[in-house]
């Protein structure tokens, strides 16, 4: 099943939210330059074609299958806000390291192929981003470190961080890892796994 909207830059926001569907769809919006925000939630989706957008600002998808393995690249838009993928299989998310706009990322429980994610992108760069989700995964020591070393580098104070649960590992030198207080002494609120 394909779901096609064909009227072009007509439409700012598409939200899916029924329950999850038998047979997959493929989710077609190369038409859409106007595109804001996209949700894709309890839905078989075998992918996602967009148009080269510039201002979409929300992409959320939670409890979604995506047959087909689907990358999304957000690196070319430029006012993206918020990035939350919740409990979603085979969707890979790219180019949201150094994203200026990017207030708040969420990759919570996202596998690829059925195995819970291993590394995300570097954060450096990400000088508005304040809320920061990558719990429930299978991260390394390296790539939990580097998510700590990048935030507290990048200054901002009052921001949440979760890097806590699945088989997430815990940072080097637990919670006397010298990134992770210092990130607690601009006032981040932080969890992280044991």
């Amino acid at each position: 099943m394909n779901l096609y909207y064909n009227k072009q830059n007509s439409i700012p926001s598409v939200l899916l939210t029924v329950g999850k569907t038998d047979a997959a769809f493929e989710l077609d919006l190369r038409g859409h330059f106007n595109l804001l925000t996209l949700q894709v939630i309890n839905y078989n989706v075998k992918g996602i074609k967009l148009p080269k957008l510039s201002g979409l600002t929300v992409f959320q998808s939670g409890g979604s299958t995506f047959v087909d393995l689907t990358q999304l690249d957000v690196s070319g838009f430029n006012s993206i806000y918020q990035i939350l993928i919740d409990r979603t299989d085979n969707i890979i998310v790219v180019g949201y390291g150094g994203q200026s706009s990017l207030a708040s990322i969420d990759l919570n429980e996202v596998k690829i192929a059925g195995a819970y994610i291993t590394t995300v992108e570097s954060l450096l760069g990400n000088s508005s981003l304040l809320q920061v989700n990558f719990g429930g995964n299978n991260l390394s020591v390296l790539a939990v470190d580097t998510v700590l070393s990048d935030l507290d580098t990048n200054g901002l104070l009052n921001g949440t961080l979760n890097l806590s649960g699945g088989t997430n590992a815990a940072p080097t030198g637990g919670g006397a890892n010298p990134n992770l207080l210092s990130l607690a002494g601009k006032g981040w609120v932080i969890n992280v796994n044991p």
